[in-house]
């Protein structure tokens, strides 16, 4: 029946449209995979109208993000950036945020359109590109091991920066743990999740990236509130729910480091401290900035040695033709003085 449904949707208009058969996907595959992400991505629904609350703005427009979906043929998902909305609403005025987003917004629309975008992506050296895909899973899975989008299994600390939490009691200001180490019920629940979510992927079981979400999700279900089977509310998924797979997803990104040459120190050292510097900065941008900057910094001083051994090369030849043109004219004036 699966398959009788998937070779359906392939010759439909709708699986052409998504070219199901030229990227060897099927409906129930995307199916799958489409629910995951919108359940993983869905706290964004309720976190970004939260904070843009503060900011003053209208909330008027939504057009772009809907035509920003559905104008794409490979499936997507697009959401706001939390680094925006923060800035947005408490660092700078709505009015000149919004400006900024647009002139950001045009620059970019450039690019893609007159072609830099893949020329820019393919200046990041070649050694790079697979640390930049293992940061962003480290990053990624940093996020599902905290509280606030994930199981909360780290908390932050004043002497070690990081440190494990799990607790029962945390202090809202802080993030600190105030009793209870290792004693969260959630922790516990979604470490169950994410169990069972990799031994449905040692089984090769399809869909298992959501399993731990369909199995944390109900149980964490409070009687008496709004959260029940009927509900649409998408902050009825808790953190803890969603923090397993995207753990899981750091561990699928970080296949990539084999592709590194980590015998040769000029790329293992950038790719090292790309990987490091992205989830303790907390920062995607300041990672792969970092890592670039050390492997140009490596590479220049090859090229200033190979220049500097140019020079000295010169100068010898030259010097040694000075010579021998300095022993020519002696010779020519021992034999004119006979």
């Amino acid at each position: 029946m699966e398959r009788g449904l998937n070779e359906a949707v392939s010759k439909s208009k709708v699986g052409n449209y998504f070219k199901l058969d030229a990227r060897k996907s099927c409906f129930t595959r995307e199916l799958r995979a489409g629910t995951a992400t919108f359940v993983t991505m869905a706290y964004i629904i309720t976190v970004n109208a939260t904070i843009l609350a503060d900011s003053g703005g209208p909330g008027s427009v939504s057009d772009c993000t809907v035509s920003g979906n559905q104008m794409t043929s490979p499936d997507c998902t697009v959401q706001p950036n939390e680094g925006y909305q923060n800035c947005l609403s408490k660092t700078i005025s709505y009015q000149t945020a919004m400006a900024v987003v647009l002139v950001e917004g045009c620059a970019f629309l450039l690019i893609a359109a007159f072609g830099f975008r893949a020329k820019l992506a393919r200046l990041i050296p070649k050694p790079m590109r697979p640390a930049c895909a293992a940061d962003i899973g480290l990053f990624i899975a940093f996020v599902g091991l905290q509280a606030h989008q994930g199981v909360g299994l780290v908390g932050p600390d004043s002497a070690t920066l990081m440190t494990i939490s799990a607790c029962t009691s945390i202090d809202p200001v802080t993030g600190k743990c105030t009793g209870g180490k290792m004693r969260s019920p959630k922790f516990w629940l979604g470490s169950v999740g994410f169990l069972i979510m990799s031994l449905g992927l040692m089984k090769e079981i399809k869909g298992s990236m959501i399993y731990d979400i369909l199995f944390v999700t109900p149980i964490s279900w409070n009687r008496g509130t709004a959260c029940d089977i009927f509900s649409q509310h998408p902050t009825c998924v808790p953190p803890w729910a969603i923090g397993p797979s995207l753990v899981m997803v750091g561990v699928m990104m970080m296949k990539v480091v084999k592709d590194i040459d980590w015998n040769n120190i000029k790329e293992a050292v950038p790719a090292f401290v790309t990987m490091l510097l992205m989830p303790l900065t907390y920062s995607i941008s300041n990672g792969i900035v970092g890592g670039i900057g050390l492997y140009i910094a490596l590479e220049l001083y090859d090229y200033i040695v190979g220049w500097i051994s140019c020079m000295i090369k010169m100068r010898r030849v030259v010097a040694k033709e000075h010579n021998l043109v300095s022993a020519t004219a002696g010779t020519a004036e021992v034999v004119e003085m006979i």
